[in-house]
Parts: C-alpha cells; structure tokens; sequence
C-alpha cells in the first residue's frame, strides 16, 4: 500500500510539473507574440509618419513651386512696366508682396508640422517600454 501511494504521489508530482512547464511555456509565447505586434504595430506607425511627411513636404513643395513661378511672373510683368510707381506697377508691387508673404507662411507652416509630426512620434508613450521592468 506504501509504495502505491509513492507511485501516485510521484505521478502527481510529475503531473504538477509538465503542467507547470506547458503553462510557463504558453506565457512565454503569449508574451512573444505581444511583443512581436508591439514592433510591428510601432514600424507600421513609423511608416504612416514617414508617409505623411512625404506628402506634406510634395504638397508644399508643389504650393511653393506655383508661388515662385507666379512671383517670377509678376517680376517680367514688372520689368515691362515703363515707369515706378504707376498704376501697373503698384498693382503688381502689391500682388508680388502678397505672394511672397504666402510663401513664407507656407514654409513656416510646413516646418511647424513636420516638426509636429517628428516631436509627437519621438515621445509617444512607450507603454512597453514601462512594463518589462
């Protein structure tokens, strides 16, 4: 009766133990796997900020671009105009101001957000980061 019930007792205790280790084996691959869409979810963000930046920059780039030309065509306009301060002249004076002003709000905005974005993504909560201890 003795050695029937080391023999269970022994069973049990082996039982107790693969239980043990495929339990803290399925923890350890459940926190892989966690860890695993943390990386994929932070280089797919990663992407989107890139991908944004590179439309704001071709969008702007292609806002400035339409400026310049415009302000260069006002320049011939104003070459072609006899004398300063004519009506002609002031005319397209006042209209190449304007155009140079929205060119720079456009490269300040441009630079606002692109430093946005850069600044947002460099201190996103690193909520992994604080739970591995």
């Amino acid at each position: 009766m003795k050695q029937t019930l080391e023999v269970i007792e022994k069973l049990l205790l082996v039982l107790t133990l693969i239980l043990s280790v495929g339990a803290s084996g399925w923890k350890g691959y459940e926190y892989i796997s966690a860890k695993s869409l943390v990386v994929k979810a932070k280089a797919k963000q990663e992407q989107e900020i890139g991908n944004a930046q590179q439309l704001l920059t071709k969008t702007y780039a292609e806002l400035l671009s339409n400026l310049d030309k415009d302000i260069r065509q006002i320049d011939s306009k104003l070459a072609e105009e006899l004398y300063e301060g004519t009506v002609g002249w002031d005319k397209l004076l006042i209209i190449r101001k304007s155009k140079v002003e929205d060119r720079n709000h456009l490269l300040q905005q441009l630079g606002g957000q692109v430093s946005n974005i850069m600044n947002s993504s460099r201190y996103a909560p690193k909520s992994s980061e604080n739970s591995d201890g």
